[in-house]
């Protein structure tokens, strides 16, 4: 079941949280700099991947909290100051799908990717 719902990602007690990322690793602005704060170690681990080069827009890296919530690190973009594309968020759509069909959970809380001021997208 699909419920939309407005408020804090943070308080909405769901297994599995999507963070919108950009390729550099930047996460200075929007939702993803409320991650970086909140998650200092999955921070770390999503900068050490984007220096490597080991995700591309539409592209996911897990990471996960202190207290076992998985986070999906969504690269939604190539870089902070760039914009989303439909083409990514597609993928990336595709990508958290097969996680969750290898890693099935109760429940996920997915922002609206590549959307508002800093994404982009309407």
């Amino acid at each position: 079941m699909i419920e939309i719902v407005e408020g804090d990602i943070f308080a909405s007690g769901a297994d599995v949280l999507v963070n919108p990322v950009d390729c550099e690793g930047d996460s200075k602005a929007g939702l993803a700099a409320v991650f970086a704060e909140r998650f200092p170690q999955n921070q770390d681990q999503l900068y050490k991947a984007c220096v490597a080069g080991e995700i591309a827009p539409g592209g996911l890296i897990v990471g996960q909290t202190l207290d076992g919530t998985v986070i999906l690190n969504a690269a939604i973009k190539e870089e902070a100051a760039g914009i989303s594309s439909l083409l990514w968020l597609r993928s990336l759509a595709a990508n958290i799908c097969a996680y969750l069909e290898q890693c099935p959970a109760d429940s996920i809380a997915v922002p609206a990717l590549g959307s508002g001021q800093v994404g982009g997208l309407p």
